[in-house]
């Protein structure tokens, strides 16, 4: 699920005394990502971006999407720093990556970042636990509640008592980017239209890694 990934994780920040995890989509990481990247690597050691190989509601088809590797690289050139390394995973299920790092990482406090979208599923752990075929016991109700309190909450919706202001406005959408990003293809923009279309939503380095991948031509 995580190993490969893990063991690269623990020769690069072993010693960390707080390590903050970062999981989504990011097809295509947008400004709002990064954003919420910085903040997280502000208040932490080191940071880790986990992009899921395949999604509860959505599939995954080149070019309507990028791939798992795709978004990792895309991330990766938005927001090079030595103290963030970003990575896939085969697990959606939050309480499984939980203990997966707190093996690899038993004397590190890990805190995790998020929306208030993703807080709600998060709460919803049971349902998405029976979704993957797996049982949930009565131990994973204390597990929850204990990772609900390592969860640090961005208010993405605006409806989410208690949680952080986002640290850029608008919200962006990934959604929305992938939308401009077709109609671009299909009138044959320059570079020039290409960035200003996007770099607003995007970081520059982001727009290139999809001309030069031919992604986002069509819709899914």
């Amino acid at each position: 699920m995580l190993d490969p990934f893990l063991r690269l994780a623990e020769q690069r920040f072993a010693g960390a005394r707080t390590l903050g995890c970062y999981f989504g989509s990011f097809d295509p990481p947008h400004r709002g990502h990064v954003a919420l990247a910085r903040a997280l690597l502000e208040e932490t050691d080191a940071v880790l971006l986990l992009a899921p190989t395949w999604h509860f509601q959505k599939s995954f088809t080149f070019p309507a999407h990028a791939s798992p590797s795709q978004r990792v690289e895309m991330f990766s050139h938005a927001l090079s720093n030595p103290k963030l390394l970003a990575g896939t995973t085969e697990t959606l299920l939050f309480l499984e990556i939980d203990a997966r790092l707190r093996q690899a990482f038993p004397s590190t406090r890990i805190l995790f970042a998020m929306g208030d979208e993703t807080y709600h599923r998060v709460c919803a752990s049971q349902r998405y636990f029976v979704q993957a075929g797996k049982t949930w016991e009565a131990s994973h109700d204390a597990a929850l509640q204990e990772f609900l309190s390592r969860c640090l909450v961005w208010n993405r919706s605006g409806a989410f008592g208690g949680g952080r202001a986002l640290p850029s406005a608008p919200p962006i959408s990934s959604t929305h980017v992938r939308a401009i990003a077709q109609r671009l293809w299909r009138s044959h923009a320059s570079v020039t239209s290409w960035h200003q279309a996007l770099d607003p939503l995007v970081p520059p380095s982001v727009v290139d890694d999809i001309r030069s991948s031919g992604l986002y031509r069509m819709g899914p």
